[in-house]
């Protein structure tokens, strides 16, 4: 059901798209034959379409729910580094320790 869900969601973007292609296509000013925002859906369109994931987020499903009950991979004590640049603090093990 998800899926369908996703599948009929690219297709109205498609739709949309062409429907604004179609209406630029008779504009006579430079304004009225923008068609930025059909260039911005189609593709977006396109990927919910192709894609074999589920990628719209549903109130019912928590976006993490795949990473849930995982443990990290970082030992205790280990250096928080953002971006290869360690923090000058380390993680607190338990609430109210640093």
């Amino acid at each position: 059901m998800n899926m369908r869900k996703q599948r009929l969601m690219g297709a109205g973007l498609l739709a949309i798209s062409a429907a604004m292609a179609a209406l630029a296509w008779m504009g006579s000013t430079p304004e009225e034959r923008d068609i930025t925002a059909a260039v911005l859906l189609a593709p977006l369109g396109v990927w919910l379409l192709a894609t074999k994931e589920y990628v719209l987020y549903d109130s019912g499903t928590a976006p993490d729910a795949a990473y849930r009950g995982r443990r990290s991979k970082r030992k205790k004590g280990a250096w928080i580094t953002w971006q290869g640049n360690g923090l000058l603090k380390r993680r607190a093990s338990k609430a109210g320790r640093m």
